[in-house]
This record gives structure tokens, sequence and C-alpha cells, in this order.
């Protein structure tokens, strides 16, 4: 399970409590979702499905997924867009939003910077 890289095969990526679980297909999601649930009953630990969702990455024309994803019993949403460690990220593969929000950021950094410089004259 997981999408290749190299010679390994990756399906999760963590960073403090942050989880990404990532699949070449349906089945995969299915089955990693599975697992983790699996794990987190073992230790008594609970997924927040209200702030877990899947995004189904594609390419062009191609429908997204009519299938339906759950942690344990809970359903988690598919969406369009999601913010991961500050990235904007979008199903179609579209990094407009991402730049964007970089350019707003460069921009509000570049602006206190300057009145920086001019309160001190």
């Amino acid at each position: 399970m997981g999408i290749p890289v190299e010679d390994e095969k990756i399906s999760i990526l963590l960073y403090a409590d942050d989880i990404a679980l990532v699949t070449e297909n349906e089945r995969g999601m299915h089955a990693v979702l599975d697992v983790l649930n699996k794990w987190c009953e073992k230790w008594r630990l609970n997924v927040n499905s209200a702030k877990s969702s899947v995004m189904h990455f594609r390419k062009g024309r191609i429908p997204r997924t009519s299938l339906t994803f759950k942690i344990g019993n809970e359903q988690l949403q598919i969406v369009e867009q999601y913010k991961y460690l500050g990235v904007n990220l979008s199903e179609k593969l579209k990094y407009t939003a991402a730049a964007d929000a970089f350019a707003k950021a460069g921009g509000r950094a570049l602006g206190a910077a300057i009145s920086k410089v001019h309160s001190y004259k």
C-alpha cells in the first residue's frame, strides 16, 4: 500500500500531531484507514473525524471517486481543497490557491518590514 518513492512505498506522512495517509487508489485508502482505526483502538486513541478529510487527487476530467471512506463508524468528508502544514492542496493538482496564499503572506511580511523601516526614519 502507499505511493512509490524510489524503492519504497510510503503510506503515511507524520508531523507532530498531523497525519496524512496516501495511497494510489481507493482500495488502498480503505486498507490504510482500517489499519489506522485498529491501531487507534489498540492504544485507545480517537481520530477527530470532524477535522479529518479525504481528497482524491486527479487530473483533468477524471471524476471524483463515488466511494465513501470511514474511520471506524465515522464517515469522512471528501473535499476539493485541504490545507496541510500551511500548504493549500487542490484535488485537481492546481497550485493557484497555494501560490495566492504564499503571495498574500509575502505581501503582508513586506508591508510589515516597510512599516518598521518608516517608523525608524
